[in-house]
């Protein structure tokens, strides 16, 4: 059973996840049943064939983010729900996703089933110094209490690993990353021989560092006016960031492009030469491997979960994070250096096949479960 209050295509990485791992559970052949939270103004949920799904009513800020009486009301009625599932079906292991708020139903759970917590950033104390920094210290005795309880907890990554063992030092952490359906992505053929069409696709908040990338992209126009920058999503910093490209007098060569599906990303994305991202808070970084799995070089901050997917000088570039004069060198280094950038975006594609596949993460989560019930973690 997986339990997750957001779900795809309403999702970040984690309802992505989700949905990867449930069909690729169900098409391994194991019974999988699904407690997600779904807010129906933003459309229906991607329902798979022969997997039992409980969806509990919540609300939204937006198609990315919840709110907090959203999240509240999916784990009071969760409470609810699980207890009833639990009840009159036979589950052997549960996954939530997100210690706080998903784990609270632990305390719904009806029999001693063992559960297993997939840690995703903002749930790991000291991870995220944003928005989430308050309501971490609120819930870290429950947080604690959550995971301490769980047969197995595992990261996205080492780097957010890192702050969740500083916060439970006697708890064991597995990592496990998320995955892509790289085969869904049609791979970029024709490689430009002069660099000038960057893309970012990220939700429009704080961590995400674009108003960075923003900054250094009108420097980079004072040389290279040809280049311009597409921004995919959306969030709660379209108008700061609408208001900076103003200010900067960038409209013609930066454009926020709105939310786009996975199947619109699909379609565009092999028309870009870079994707760039300079975010400073990714416990993963899902949108990394989707660029990757397309052949696009990518540059980042050499921060956090794209720290471990990028490999630096050969998928893509790190600048430093937080560092305008870095980020703007990195970005004329791709310009400057075509055939390079097709080299590094055909190693990420191989890259992703060989270490994000949704199979080969699926059979990491199998293993992990045996090894649970037969108490071998």
């Amino acid at each position: 059973m997986l339990v997750n209050y957001e779900y795809k295509p309403q999702c970040g990485g984690a309802g992505l996840g989700t949905y990867n791992m449930a069909k690729a559970f169900q098409q391994m052949g194991h019974n999988v049943t699904l407690l997600i939270g779904w807010d129906y103004k933003y459309g229906q949920p991607e329902i798979l064939n022969n997997v039992d799904t409980y969806i509990i009513k919540t609300k939204k800020k937006n198609i990315h983010q919840s709110t907090a009486l959203g999240l509240l009301k999916f784990v009071i009625a969760g409470l609810f729900k699980i207890n009833q599932i639990t009840r009159k079906k036979h589950i052997d292991i549960i996954q939530f996703y997100f210690s706080v708020p998903t784990g609270i139903l632990k305390y719904g759970i009806h029999k001693k089933i063992p559960y297993v917590i997939s840690l995703r950033g903002m749930d790991i104390p000291g991870f995220r110094n944003d928005k989430y920094k308050l309501l971490s210290k609120l819930t870290r005795s429950i947080n604690y209490s959550v995971v301490k309880s769980a047969v197995a907890v595992t990261s996205l990554s080492a780097a957010a690993g890192k702050y969740f063992t500083e916060f439970a030092p006697d708890i064991r952490l597995d990592i496990i990353p998320n995955a892509v359906e790289y085969e869904m992505y049609h791979v970029k053929k024709d490689y430009a021989k002069q660099i000038s069409k960057f893309v970012a696709v990220s939700r429009l908040t704080g961590f995400k560092n674009l108003d960075l990338m923003i900054q250094a992209f009108v420097k980079i126009h004072e040389n290279y006016p040809s280049v311009i920058l597409d921004i995919y999503g959306e969030g709660r910093e379209r108008e700061n960031l609408e208001q900076l490209i103003k200010l900067c007098q960038a409209e013609s060569f930066i454009k926020l492009k709105g939310y786009a599906n996975r199947q619109k990303l699909v379609e565009v994305l092999p028309e870009y030469d870079v994707f760039s991202l300079m975010s400073i808070g990714d416990s993963f970084g899902i949108v990394f491997i989707e660029a990757m799995s397309v052949g696009l070089p990518v540059i980042c901050a050499k921060a956090g979960g794209p720290e471990e997917i990028v490999l630096d000088h050969e998928t893509g570039m790190f600048a430093k994070p937080n560092d305008l004069e870095d980020t703007v060198q990195v970005i004329e280094f791709c310009i400057q250096n075509p055939e390079l950038m097709e080299e590094m975006g055909k190693k990420g594609r191989k890259r992703v096949e060989e270490c994000y596949s949704v199979v080969g993460v699926a059979k990491k989560h199998i293993d992990l479960y045996e090894r649970c019930l037969n108490r071998e973690v």
